[in-house]
C-alpha cells in the first residue's frame, strides 16, 4: 500500500490545519455552549472552495474522497 500523500491530498491536509488554527477549541466550545451552528467556519470552507469535495459529482460535489 502507498501512504504518501499526493499534491491534492497534501493541500487538503494543510488547509485543515490552517482551519483548525483559526477555528480552534475556544470557537467550538463557544458555539456548543450557545447551541449555535458554526456558520462562519462553513462559510469559510465554502468560500475557499472546499465544501463538497467528498460528495459525488452527480450530487454537485468534487468527488475527491
Amino acid at each position: 500500500m502507498e501512504f504518501t500523500l499526493n499534491d491534492e491530498q497534501r493541500q487538503i491536509y494543510e488547509y485543515g490545519g490552517q482551519l483548525a488554527q483559526k477555528y480552534d477549541n475556544a470557537y467550538w466550545l463557544d458555539h456548543a455552549r450557545k447551541h449555535e451552528f458554526p456558520q462562519e467556519m462553513f462559510k469559510q470552507i465554502a468560500d475557499d472552495g472546499f465544501l463538497g469535495i467528498m460528495v459525488p459529482e452527480e450530487y454537485g460535489g468534487a468527488t475527491l474522497a
